[in-house]
């Protein structure tokens, strides 16, 4: 984990366009599970939108009116037209995570995202679990490593952002890669190899005190 730049939270690239107009596709999808709220994460995701929308504002590319957002891509959204995880999704081409941890409770866990692609996992498994029951199917996470996730979280400042990456090797470049906990693995095939890499950023809202992933 590194420091990050909170002025850079938010990023836009040359594969902008066609990463929206592939996002916009899933989250209409009814199949995808690509949004997800849970009952009491309201006040988080409003959080997270006057965030979302305040950064965007220091974008020349969006122009962001009181009814509605214009993308870079020229596509204008209307705010009330969706749920606020939904309209967020068609935003930005990050996906967004919200956790919470409850007085009493041991861990963060998961009440509200956007997730378009993910890599081989689903939003719907995992909504409303905490952090270890998250990362079950990775080896090694309970213990020790999930204690230190959880300091990490805790520790995590408003005005502090961190950000990591990680790598993996995928059979072909399709970014909408979901995969129940226990679905059998796919055949491998011959196809050429890539490199998938995923930027992750942690940061804490300002009025919930939610993390943002």
């Amino acid at each position: 984990m590194q420091p990050l730049d909170a002025e850079a939270w938010l990023q836009r690239d040359a594969c902008f366009a066609d990463q929206m107009a592939y996002r916009d596709r899933l989250i209409a999808r009814t199949d995808t599970n690509s949004v997800g709220v849970l009952e009491g994460a309201e006040d988080g995701v409003a959080d997270l939108a006057s965030l979302v929308l305040r950064h965007l504002t220091n974008d020349p590319g969006y122009r962001i009116e009181r009814r509605r957002v214009t993308r870079p891509c020229g596509r204008s959204l209307r705010r009330e037209a969706e749920p606020t995880m939904a309209f967020l999704g068609r935003l930005v081409q990050e996906d967004l995570l919200l956790l919470r941890r409850d007085e009493g409770e041991q861990e963060h866990r998961l009440i509200a995202g956007v997730l378009c692609f993910p890599s081989h996992w689903t939003l719907s498994e995992k909504l409303g679990r905490p952090l270890t029951s998250i990362h079950e199917p990775v080896p090694f996470y309970a213990g020790n490593l999930a204690k230190r996730v959880q300091r990490l979280f805790d520790g995590l400042r408003v005005d502090r952002p961190l950000w990591r990456a990680n790598w993996l090797l995928y059979p072909d470049a399709e970014l909408h890669a979901p995969r129940r906990e226990n679905a059998p693995k796919r055949e491998e095939s011959a196809a050429p190899t890539w490199l998938r890499v995923e930027r992750q950023t942690l940061l804490r809202l300002p009025r919930t005190g939610d993390v943002v992933f």
